[in-house]
């Protein structure tokens, strides 16, 4: 029996009924010894031994008075058994022991008594809530200073007298991150510390990544730089352990325990800093991820403020708008917190493409009408993408929303413009045409009226013809002009002619309800301009004179002559003093306000609706008036109607006659002629011509040129070609290789024509062309002095 109370592994003693303590087995005595000889100590055994009282020992601290009075009662009989736990200091660590007492069936009483180390168990209750309350701090977001002062009270009030740090390492240097319990200097002198090989427990542990236990900062090599350490704030001991982020990356800090003396740790304690450190690792990697969240969001922020050509949105899945950035609201007009009231729908025309429906497959694109908050539509691009919450579940919509109206308006202008080139295609094969017949007609009419008396109905009908043919010429080269883009044909214009051939295609265009006036000024100086241009210009005033009077009014055209001075005229001006004619066009109409007056030249401005205008017109009238010298100004008042003014610089010389009169020949000539003309009538037409005035005339295909040539035929001094003759530069190239001096005259409908022959040509000559103009201008290729160096084209 005694043997087995000496070997139980509780610590257990024997009292008698007075407490006097009479017996003790092997593990109390073995405790006793241990800690009797050692540093002072709270537990109740190492103050107590066979004989002494352990009542008497029973004094001190809350715990001994309450172990007393326990073990009175039970010796007393008044309680069968009475338990305590009760905490105490051990070779400097906290421990925790489990005191029983119960009575002893002896006729004088006694008690055993029992005690039983759960320091363990102690330890690993206080360590599982405190490490519950780190973990919902880290959870709900409390700073991370607070989280880690918490970290290292809980491993101070696991371990009794103990200071704990913790740094963060930023680079290769370190910086506090918390240490409440040490003093505020000893923190800041370790602050902005170089880690390295020997810096301390810290910052030796943070280089290597090892643990580091220094027993003795006094005599530890690697505190030699350090030693005010122990000297100023009496820090003894100091065991470090690196942070290291989760599976295995790279050190976050060191988590440090210091103890005011010389001591090793024991493995519990070891353990202890390993989880404080992982604890403390938990709070600092969330930080970080934390605050790369909101780097990322900031980010994004920025990004999303940056897009202004696009709205960027989110929707929840049932289309409500959730987020708004400042494309969207310069798009659509509503602000963010009107566009929070809003549905998906709201933004949509009536006839917008369906949404992929909720349950939200792959990115769907899409093109449709979109609506702004004035009621504008709007064609847009529709990029939507499904977003997923981390369980898989659909959190909602994306939605990128681009303008494609100006592309919209694009594509029908081109659609427009090929229209136009195809009509103007066929006009020009027209034109061409007809300009062959009206070479013929005015041919025709010069013979004649030069056999005709000038007096007499046969000589009003030639008359009549004659004019019929020019206005029908004027037709071509219209119709020419509208079929291709043509460079700038500049000569002395009189504008005043303009005005008059145009005003019946002005009247038509005008309308029944618009009256057209003309009043020109007498003896207008010529402009150099490009004729076909200055009409353009008059048409597209007249297009926005009717424009702006849809119920009907009058446009008045009026020529002017004006002369600045050296101050403008009495006005500002850009234009340089000198002489100028001035062109008006007036309208009834409603009138223009200031601030469409200010862009009414831009390019693509236009007030008309969308397909309505392409508002290219008055900027063509601004380009050309520009490239040709001038200014166009504008007057308008709302309801009284609108005045455009083109000034044109004078060319300061007077108009030349318009028409060749029948009675300015040219020099009769003696020379060779090959006509190598396409249609039968035309080369008929000049055969005759030419052949009236001396010319020998060979008629020939362009083969029968080149073989001719071959053949050494006979010599020619001009050759006559149009654009209706097959492909001959190759032709005239051999040609002038044997015949250096022939000159060769290119009959074309447009005088910017570079077709085939044209390259070769020494004089252009313009359809339709009269008899008389044609022997003039053979006369001028076959005398170089009239129309200058060999190769300067004229015209008719």
């Amino acid at each position: 029996m005694l043997g087995a109370f000496d070997a139980a592994l509780a610590h257990v003693a024997i009292l008698d009924h007075e407490g006097t303590i009479v017996a003790v087995n092997g593990a109390w005595r073995a405790f006793a010894a241990r800690n009797v000889s050692g540093p002072a100590s709270s537990s109740l055994e190492a103050a107590t031994g066979v004989g002494a009282n352990y009542l008497a020992a029973c004094v001190g601290d809350e715990s001994a008075r309450r172990a007393a009075a326990g073990l009175r009662d039970v010796l007393a009989r008044r309680t069968l058994r009475f338990d305590l736990e009760y905490p105490c200091v051990i070779e400097g660590e906290r421990c925790w022991f489990a005191m029983s007492a119960t009575p002893i069936d002896e006729p004088r009483g006694g008690a055993i008594v029992t005690h039983t180390d759960i320091s363990a168990q102690k330890h690993a209750h206080q360590w599982t809530l405190g490490h519950n309350r780190v973990l919902e701090s880290i959870a709900h977001g409390e700073p991370l200073p607070a989280v880690l002062a918490a970290v290292t009270r809980l491993v101070e009030d696991l371990q009794a007298g103990t200071l704990c740090s913790i740094l963060l390492l930023e680079g290769d240097t370190l910086r506090l991150g918390a240490g409440p319990s040490l003093p505020a200097a000893y923190n800041a002198a370790l602050s902005r510390v170089t880690i390295g090989p020997e810096v301390g427990s810290c910052g030796t542990a943070a280089f290597t990544r090892r643990l580091v236990v220094v027993d003795d900062i006094e005599t530890d090599p690697l505190w030699k730089n350090f030693r005010w350490a122990f000297t100023d704030y009496g820090l003894r001991s100091c065991w470090s352990l690196p942070i290291v982020a989760a599976g295995g990356g790279p050190v976050l800090g060191t988590f440090a325990i210091y103890a005011r003396r010389a001591l090793r740790p024991s493995q519990g304690v070891l353990q202890l800093l390993g989880g404080a450190a992982h604890l403390a690792g938990l709070a600092i990697e969330r930080e970080l991820a934390s605050a790369e969240l909101r780097a990322s969001e900031e980010r994004f922020r920025l990004l999303v403020l940056g897009v202004r050509d696009y709205g960027l949105f989110m929707t929840t899945p049932d289309g409500r708008v959730v987020t708004w950035s400042p494309g969207a609201e310069r798009l659509y007009g509503y602000s963010e917190q009107e566009a929070a009231t809003l549905n998906v729908r709201a933004l949509e025309a009536v006839d917008a493409p369906p949404h992929r429906a909720a349950s939200g497959s792959d990115r769907g694109e899409a093109e449709g009408w979109q609506v702004r908050k004035s009621g504008e539509r709007f064609w847009a691009s529709l990029a939507t993408t499904p977003v997923y919450n981390d369980d898989g579940t659909l959190r909602g919509f994306a939605r990128v929303v681009g303008d494609l109206t100006e592309r919209l308006r694009l594509e029908e202008e081109l659609l427009q413009a090929q229209k136009l080139e195809a009509v103007g295609r066929l006009a020009g094969g027209i034109a061409h045409d007809f300009n062959n017949l009206l070479t013929v007609i005015r041919g025709n009419v010069e013979f004649l009226s030069m056999d005709a008396q000038r007096v007499g109905p046969a000589w009003e009908s030639l008359n009549e013809i004659r004019d019929a043919a020019e206005r029908a010429a004027h037709l071509t080269r219209e119709l020419l002009t509208f079929s291709r883009a043509r460079a700038p044909q500049v000569s002395l214009t009189s504008v005043n002619e303009v005005v008059a051939l145009s005003e019946r295609v002005f009247a038509r265009l005008l309308g029944e309800d618009i009256r057209l006036t003309t009043a020109l000024a007498d003896e207008l100086p010529p402009v150099r301009v490009d004729a076909s241009q200055l009409e353009q210009v008059l048409l597209n005033l007249m297009m926005n004179a009717r424009d702006a009077m849809p119920a009907g009014g009058v446009v008045t055209i009026e020529t002017a002559c004006a002369r600045l001075t050296d101050d403008g005229g009495g006005g500002r001006s850009s234009l340089p003093p000198g002489l100028y004619v001035d062109l008006f066009v007036r309208d009834t109409g409603t009138g223009i306000d200031e601030a469409t007056q200010a862009r009414v030249f831009e390019p693509f401005f236009t007030t008309k609706l969308l397909g309505a205008g392409t508002g290219l017109g008055l900027a063509m009238v601004y380009g050309a008036v520009k490239q040709a010298g001038g200014t166009v100004r504008l007057e308008s008042r709302l309801g009284f109607g609108t005045t455009f003014r083109v000034r044109l610089p004078a060319a300061g010389v007077s108009p030349m006659a318009s028409r060749t009169d029948a009675s300015t020949l040219a020099a009769p000539g003696g020379e060779t002629v090959w006509l190598v003309v396409g249609d039968p009538a035309v080369r008929r037409t000049f055969g005759a011509a030419l052949e009236s005035q001396g010319y020998s005339v060979i008629e020939a295909s362009a083969d029968d040129l080149v073989q001719k040539v071959t053949e050494g035929g006979a010599a020619a001094d001009v050759l006559i070609t149009d654009e209706q003759v097959l492909p001959i530069d190759e032709q005239v190239a051999v040609l002038r290789s044997s015949r250096p001096r022939i000159r060769v005259l290119h009959v074309v409908s447009h005088l910017d024509d570079d077709g085939h022959g044209a390259a070769h040509a020494d004089v252009l000559l313009r359809k339709p062309a009269t008899p008389l103009v044609l022997l003039a201008k053979v006369r001028a290729v076959l005398d170089p002095g009239a129309v200058g160096p060999r190769g300067l084209r004229g015209s008719s």
